[in-house]
């Protein structure tokens, strides 16, 4: 994703295949490198104190396992790019975590999931979904910005 301008690091196999009596050639989208940074995506102005972590969840950010999952790039405090969202990045050790305003650590909002998905924010509209199935819909989905890219790829003439 990172790699066609979206700042997440969400790598995935695509299998694209094409009958043999269509003779038609495909190549994967050129990378277009990162333009914009995860700062871009997030909204600083909200307060969200369901977002902000809490208890056993804001210690474990002061620990050596929590340093440990930072090495591995499996969880990150305000980074540039985010790291890949998971379908329980509402109730996870793992995932990207930004400071608010207030300077407490919190997760990422659904919506701010969303745009790192490709959407835009006028075009996100929730309904009445839980939050849990939000996040897992984000976490299992793919980078839509990518995706339409490869269908553009295979239907060119």
């Amino acid at each position: 994703t990172k790699d066609f301008g979206i700042p997440q690091s969400r790598n995935r196999v695509f299998f694209v295949c094409i009958r043999k009596d269509l003779n038609q050639p495909f190549t994967f989208p050129e990378k277009e490198g990162l333009s914009i940074k995860l700062n871009e995506f997030i909204d600083f102005d909200l307060i969200d104190e369901n977002l902000q972590l809490k208890g056993k969840w804001l210690e474990w950010t002061k620990t050596e396992s929590f340093k440990r999952y930072c090495d591995k790039k499996l969880s990150a405090v305000n980074p540039d790019i985010s790291i890949c969202m998971v379908a329980r990045q509402y109730a996870s050790w793992k995932g990207t975590f930004i400071t608010d305003k207030t300077g407490k650590i919190r997760r990422l909002s659904p919506t701010e999931c969303f745009m790192l998905m490709g959407f835009a924010k006028d075009e996100i509209i929730f309904g009445n979904v839980d939050e849990a199935t939000l996040y897992k819909a984000a976490g299992n989905g793919w980078d839509i910005n990518l995706v339409s890219k490869i269908f553009e790829k295979m239907f060119e003439s």
